[in-house]
Parts: structure tokens; C-alpha cells; sequence
């Protein structure tokens, strides 16, 4: 076969317009991420998409597939050479804004029975994404053989399409930034050249006496019990998560009592969270709400309201799939969802289970199942009762309260009525939403609700909801909740009454008007411009120009009037000045005087030890200093902060723990571990230190001696000590505390030792994560980033330079070199 010329470059071309697509899939472009295929399958990438028989290497292939889709005209002969199927899927993948559930795109497929792509791969170990084989169940490959030609492009690896069991070493794991889990796109430069042709129609379900709805009534009440759960968050200050990223049980009881309107309100959180409306704060220590994400719940009309709840609504935990022993319920509910999404009528609760079996193979479609560590140890029952429980307790669950589904009737005759907006949708008029009453309740009728009424709400607090109604209440923390966030008093009393169908009564209108006074007991001045005195009475003096007192010596300068000419200014905003210059022993002189802030940061912390020389003290006994204490002094620090000081500083604040000293016993021998398990030494040895050092169990040291006598074993007073033994890693048990230590490294400049166990992801369809191999080794750390609200280490071996992420949690001990 003749080789293929290199594709010629035109000067200038004006730029393609890919607006209709996901932003992420705009800006995708393939051959920028060959090196996440692996050699292998980069090269063969290439030849599907540019033609070629023969690619060089990996430069090689990212440079064909980039002229091939660069070059329309080479596009539309890739197009044509496209299997039917392949067509089909990308043109679903192009109506649906280029990114899309990869299970959606399986229902399309199954649901109008497309004949699988034909496919030729070797079983060579690591083909595709570097190290996976496709995955063998039934009509996988109606997906995963689109990935493997490049024309698909996973969200993450692993996923369901590929199988990792002929991986033996570390595998690849990647997310791309901002897509959603089992998501698929393909490059804009592709889809845009495809043919418009009309969607294929799906086979209809026998048709039934129920009508199909576009009521925004069950989407509308779904918002509102998602913006209580955001009130209820707020007014008790954010919630305190634990070590592994979960709401802490404390908070979470607080928060249950707070939310007495809400039925399951465990599931709506659980919702919150999977949207982003709740995300970790700067230091990830509490669930705090995300004003732009609350801001577009409250803005976003509800066809786009109910796409978001759809995204969610598969990844949702539910009581039934622990009950039924549901291995793959994420898959079933994903199917389910889109298989609703294709019908555009009701249908019998049967047709639907019916289809559901036809569509999903058996391997997905397993339940009865019994686990222990984590494996699936018995499968008694794959579509028996189990099944059916299951998606009887999903339909009227999860389904229900998220105003996906209305279940109707009874037996054989139950009838599933799916609820699918579309932006042509009739909104709501406009008219009166609630009904003011003398007790400051507002009774809310839902499908009334228009997005410009829904602020009003968040000054009100839900009572209860019912199946057409809610019920708030007008309390003082809820209006002050509300100021806070920024609505004006105005336009709470207008808006309460112009959406209200009974008048605001005056009563009610003076009881709002006096809450909102009370509250306004604080005044933060933002860019303030402050004097300082030498004397009082200086400062006294120059009050007579204008200003306010402020402590002793300062004085607030009216807003908009500036400092006398000759003053020295001093920006607050900008860095400090390094005026602490610090000798090896610790001491430090002040190289010019400090400012407001340094004073503030010196004062009760630190003695004079000699003629303008001064040492950082320690707290009070029971006390610590504030956490910031050390990034503050190293910012005021002429050149490095003395390594002693770092250390004082670092455990005066808690930044790192305090040195532990004891008087114990130890006992050391190669085969520690198995003379532990002796009954003639139970209870003797205390804490294993190591495989071969063992604390020994207070005051029970003359009997270890004696039972050893026994054994025949003569003791030696002599240690040896380990070739490995990192003596200098500091071990650190508090993830955040941790993660605080590493970024001061990281602000050092400093390289780091690491003692750490790998991320292991298990087989299964989720990706289970748990703790891999322990590893030691020197790394140059980059950055600290985070997934969900699990914080990782970037860094590079220093011998190597390969880059790793490392889960900080994982992480044993560390230590700076």
C-alpha cells in the first residue's frame, strides 16, 4: 500500500466554532493526550483516524491524528470509513453537547439492538491506556471499541469498558479536571463534521391509559429541599468533616435537627454534595456551601435543575442496595435513568423490567450477592426476587423523592410515569406563590414558584413538605441569614409581598423591619486607611481635622480622605517587610521598626535577651499558638528561618506534634513477631515498633527474662540497629496537620523523604480504593491539589523524575531533606 503523504498546512483558516459543545469538549483536542494512550495504543489511534498502515512512534501519531482532524476534508474520509454503529453513537454523543454518560450511550445502542463494531485486538498485557485489556462481558464492546480507535475518550481510567486483570504491576489511573465519572467525549474537530441526520427511533413500550407530564412541580420541590439543606448548613456554621473526607457525627446530628422539615434528609446531603452546593472549605476541614452553585440552583430553569439532579441521581447511595446485594447498582440505576430519558410515554412497571433485562447483559444485572472484605463470596439469586425488590424500592424511593418518577396503581397494572422538561416547556406564570399568615407562615404552593421568587425563600425556614405544598416560617435567624447573604431589606418586604396572594400585614412588615435593625451591630470598614501617633495626646490633637479614635495612639481616617502629605504609608495589602534577621542560636534583632501587624505578632511571645535582642518563648502550659504563626514570621524573616526556631514554632502551634518521652523496655530480635505469638510470652510484649522491636509490657520485665530462660533463649543488652531505619521521618497522624507540613516544605523549597503506602484501586466497577504496598523514597514535592474533598501530594523522585500522587492520608511518616 502506498504511504500516505504528509497532510499540507494551509496559511490561514479562520477558527472552527465549536459553542454548541460541553465547554471540556471544546477545548479537547486528541492528539494532545497521546501519551495517556501508551505506545501501543497511540500508534494504533493513529491508523484509525489518519488512514496510515505504518506509524513511526508516539511523536509520529499525535502528529497524524493532529493534521488528520486539523484537515476537514481528511475527517469526512474518516467518517466514511466509520462503522454504522460508530456513526450512530457519535452522532447521539454530537445531540448531547459532545459529553455523555457512557451507559447512555450503551442504552442507545442496546435499546435499538446496533450490531457490534467490528474489532481486532491482540491480548497483549497493557494495550490499551498503557495497561488495560477491553472488558469481556456481553456488548462491551459497543463502547470500549471506540475507545480503543480513539474515537471516544474516557473520563477516567479505570472505567467499566477496560479490564485490569492482565495488569501485574502499577496501574495507569487518570480523571480528567471537571468531567463527570464513566463520562465520554471525542474531539469537537470530528463531531462537527458529521451529518445531521435525523435521531433513529427507539421501540415504544405498549402503550397505557396513564398521561406523560411536564409539570415542574416535582423538580421545583426538589430544589427547594436542596436549598433547606444549604439554610440548615449555614446557620450552624458548615460541617466538620472527619480524616476521610465525611461529615463528622456531631455536626451531622446538629444538622438533622436543624432539618425537621425534610424526609431522608441523609439523601439530600448526600445530593448537595455529589452537586457541589456543599464543598470542603480553604483548609478542608468543614462543609461549607458554594454561593455560585447555590446561586444557579436558585437562577437555573428547572429543565436544567432536573439535568443536574439526572447527573446525580445514579451515584447516590441507597438503603436497597445493601439490602438486595446489588453488585453494580451505579450501572442499573444509570440504564434505568436513561432508558426512562427515551420514552416520551408511561409504562408498565413489567415492560420496564422487561426491557432492563433485555438491555443489560448478566454480569451487570447481579444481585442476591453476599460480601465479606469487600469480594462477593455468594450469588444466590441474578434476576429472582432480589431484582425485583430492588428496582421496586428505587422506583419508589430514590427515583420518587427526587421527582424523577410518579409510581401509580397497583400489581400488574402499576404504571411509571417519567418527568422530562425541555426547555420549550410552559414556566410558571408568575402569579401568587404563598399565602402570608398572622403566625409567619407561608404556605408555598410549588408549581406557582418562579426562579426570581425562590430568593425570597432563603429568609424563611421549611416547616414541612407535602406532595403539592410546602410550609415555611418567617423566624429572626433565618431574615438575618438572609441579609447576610445579601438581600436587602427592600426587597425582602417587596418580594414577600408581591408573591404572596394575601397582603403583607403590618405587623409582620415592623417585626422584619425590627430584626433587620438589631442585626446591623457591626460595621466593617474595608480599605480603611488608620494614623498612628507617637502619644495620645497627639492623636487627640489631630481629631479636631476630622476622623474617629481608635485604641490609644491610632486614628481612622473619614472615608475618601487621605493622610497628611510626608507620612509614611504603609500597605497592608501587600507583603510584609523582612525586618527579623535571626542569628544561628535562635536570637533575632529588628532591622527597622515593625508595623501594626508584626507587633501585634511578637507581643507575649517572645523576651528581650540582651541589647535589642530577643528569643521566641513558649505558651502558656495547656496552650498554643495560633497556626499561622510561622508562615507570618517566616514572611518577616531576613533570609532562612534558623532550623531551631522552625522546630519551636512548628510545635508551639500544633503544626507538628511534641517530642514524646519515655522510660520503656525494648526487646529486638529477627524473629520478634513470631516469639510475640508464643503463649509463654501472651502478655508480655507490649506495642510492635517494628517486625523485630517490641515495647515490653510495664514492670514485666523480670518475667520476659524468665520465661526466655525457659525457652533456653540467653539475652544480650546490645541493640543493633536497622540499615534502613529512617530515624529523621516525623510521624504524623492528623491529615490535615500533615498536609500543613508539606506545603511548608513545599514553601521552603525543600525536597522531602516519604514513607507511604500506594493507592490500590480494586477490580470492581467502582474502583475501591485502599492502602497498596509501603514504599519509601525521596521526592521533590510540586503541589498539593485535591478529589472530592481527598487531599494528594504531586511530587517527583528525585532519582527518576517520574512525578507521582500520593495520597496524603497514606502517607506514614515524613521528613524534610
Amino acid at each position: 500500500m502506498k504511504k500516505p503523504q504528509p497532510l499540507k498546512k494551509t496559511l490561514s483558516r479562520p477558527a472552527p466554532d465549536f459553542s454548541e459543545f460541553h465547554p471540556l469538549v471544546a477545548d479537547f483536542r486528541l492528539d494532545k493526550y497521546t501519551d495517556m494512550l501508551g505506545n501501543h495504543h497511540a500508534l494504533k489511534v493513529a491508523r484509525r483516524i489518519s488512514g496510515a498502515s505504518k506509524v513511526t512512534g508516539l511523536n509520529d501519531a499525535s502528529r497524524l491524528i493532529r493534521e488528520t482532524l486539523n484537515t476537514p476534508a481528511e475527517v469526512d474520509k474518516l467518517i466514511a470509513r466509520l462503522h454504522p454503529t460508530e456513526l450512530l453513537l457519535l452522532q447521539e454523543l454530537r445531540r448531547r453537547g459532545g459529553l455523555v454518560s457512557s451507559w447512555e450511550l450503551f442504552t442507545f445502542a442496546r435499546l435499538r439492538d446496533l450490531p457490534l463494531p467490528k474489532q481486532n485486538l491482540s491480548l497483549t498485557a497493557g494495550y490499551l491506556f498503557k495497561d488495560y485489556q477491553p472488558a469481556q462481558w456481553e456488548a462491551a464492546s459497543l463502547v470500549w471499541s471506540l475507545l480503543a480507535d480513539g474515537l471516544l475518550f474516557p473520563s477516567n481510567v479505570p472505567n467499566p469498558w477496560l479490564s485490569g486483570d492482565y495488569s501485574y504491576y502499577r496501574r495507569t489511573e487518570w480523571r480528567l479536571d471537571s468531567a463527570p465519572p464513566q463520562t465520554v467525549l471525542a474531539d469537537p474537530r470530528l463531531l462537527s463534521r458529521l451529518p445531521d441526520d435525523a435521531r433513529p427511533a427507539a421501540p415504544l413500550p405498549p402503550p397505557t391509559e396513564a398521561k406523560a407530564t411536564t409539570s415542574s412541580l416535582p423538580v421545583t420541590l426538589a430544589r427547594l429541599q436542596l436549598l433547606e439543606i444549604v439554610r440548615a448548613v449555614q446557620s450552624i456554621g458548615g460541617v466538620g468533616l472527619t480524616k476521610a473526607g465525611q461529615p463528622a457525627k456531631n455536626d451531622l446530628k446538629r444538622l438533622l435537627r436543624e432539618l425537621g422539615g425534610l424526609t431522608e434528609p441523609e439523601t439530600w446531603l448526600g445530593l448537595a454534595m455529589l452537586l457541589g452546593l456543599l464543598v470542603p472549605d480553604s483548609n478542608g476541614e468543614r462543609l461549607v456551601p458554594l454561593k455560585v452553585g447555590v446561586e444557579m440552583l436558585r437562577s437555573f430553569p428547572a429543565y436544567a435543575v432536573q439535568s443536574g439532579l439526572d447527573s446525580a441521581l445514579p451515584a447516590l447511595d441507597t438503603p436497597e442496595d445493601a439490602k438486595f446485594g446489588a453488585i453494580n447498582p451505579y450501572t442499573v440505576r444509570a440504564c434505568l435513568l436513561a432508558l426512562l430519558n427515551e420514552w416520551d410515554r408511561p409504562v408498565r412497571e413489567s415492560d420496564l423490567k422487561t426491557w432492563l433485562e433485555k438491555i443489560l447483559p448478566s454480569q451487570v444485572l447481579a444481585f442476591g450477592a453476599q460480601m465479606a472484605w469487600g469480594r462477593v463470596t455468594e450469588l444466590s439469586d441474578k434476576r429472582g426476587a432480589a431484582w425485583n425488590d430492588w428496582l421496586d424500592g428505587v422506583l419508589r424511593g430514590l427515583f420518587t423523592l427526587l421527582g424523577k418518577v410518579t409510581v401509580e396503581g397497583e400489581g400488574k397494572d402499576t404504571v411509571i410515569i417519567a418527568h422530562r422538561l425541555t426547555p420549550d416547556d410552559t414556566p410558571p406564570s408568575g402569579g401568587p406563590a404563598w399565602v402570608l399568615q398572622p403566625n409567619f407562615e407561608l404556605l408555598v404552593y410549588p408549581a406557582q414558584l418562579t426562579e426570581q421568587q425562590l430568593p425570597m425563600l432563603a429568609a424563611a425556614e421549611a416547616v414541612r413538605f407535602d406532595a403539592q405544598t410546602a410550609v415555611y416560617r418567617l423566624t429572626r435567624s433565618s431574615v438575618y441569614a438572609a441579609l447576610e447573604q445579601g438581600l436587602a431589606l427592600p426587597d425582602l418586604l417587596a418580594g414577600l409581598e408581591e408573591g404572596s396572594a394575601t397582603p403583607l400585614s403590618p405587623a409582620m412588615r415592623r417585626s422584619i423591619e425590627d430584626w433587620a435593625a438589631r442585626r446591623d451591630r457591626l460595621v466593617l470598614h474595608q480599605g480603611a486607611t488608620l494614623l498612628e501617633y507617637p502619644s495620645r495626646g497627639k492623636r487627640d490633637a489631630a481629631l479636631q481635622k476630622g476622623g474617629q479614635a481608635v485604641g490609644e495612639t491610632y486614628l481612622l481616617l473619614d472615608a475618601g480622605k487621605k493622610p497628611p502629605v510626608g507620612v509614611s504609608v504603609l500597605n497592608y495589602a501587600d507583603a510584609p517587610k523582612e525586618t527579623l534577621k535571626f542569628s544561628a542560636s535562635g536570637e533575632f534583632i529588628l532591622t527597622a521598626p515593625l508595623d501594626l501587624l508584626g507587633r501585634a505578632l511578637l507581643s507575649g511571645r517572645v523576651k528581650q535577651v540582651g541589647k535589642e535582642k530577643y528569643r521566641f518563648v513558649p505558651p502558656a502550659e495547656g496552650q498554643t499558638y495560633p497556626g499561622g504563626l510561622l508562615g507570618d514570621v517566616e514572611a518577616r524573616t531576613v533570609g532562612k528561618l534558623p532550623e531551631e526556631v522552625r522546630l519551636q514554632l512548628g510545635i508551639w502551634t500544633g503544626r507538628t506534634p511534641a517530642p514524646a518521652l519515655s522510660a520503656v523496655t525494648l526487646f529486638q530480635h529477627p524473629q520478634a513477631s513470631a516469639l510475640a505469638r508464643l503463649p509463654r510470652l501472651a502478655g508480655l510484649l507490649g506495642t510492635a515498633l517494628s517486625a523485630e522491636l517490641y515495647t515490653v509490657t510495664a514492670a514485666k520485665e523480670a518475667q520476659l527474662q524468665a520465661a526466655l530462660s525457659e525457652l533456653g533463649l540467653p539475652t544480650t543488652s546490645q541493640f543493633r540497629t536497622p540499615k534502613d531505619a529512617d530515624a529523621d521521618l516525623v510521624v504524623i497522624s492528623d491529615t490535615r496537620k500533615k498536609r500543613e507540613y508539606l506545603e511548608g516544605i513545599i514553601a521552603a523549597g525543600q525536597n522531602v523523604r516519604l514513607r507511604y503506602h500506594e493507592e490500590k484501586r480494586g477490580n470492581d466497577w467502582y474502583g475501591t480504593v485502599s492502602k497498596g504496598r509501603l514504599r519509601v523514597a525521596n521526592f521533590k514535592p510540586l503541589k498539593i491539589d485535591r478529589t472530592g474533598s481527598t487531599p494528594y501530594l504531586e511530587a517527583k523522585f528525585l532519582e527518576g523524575g517520574e512525578e507521582e500522587r500520593i495520597r496524603i492520608g497514606y502517607i506514614v511518616a515524613l521528613g524534610a531533606l
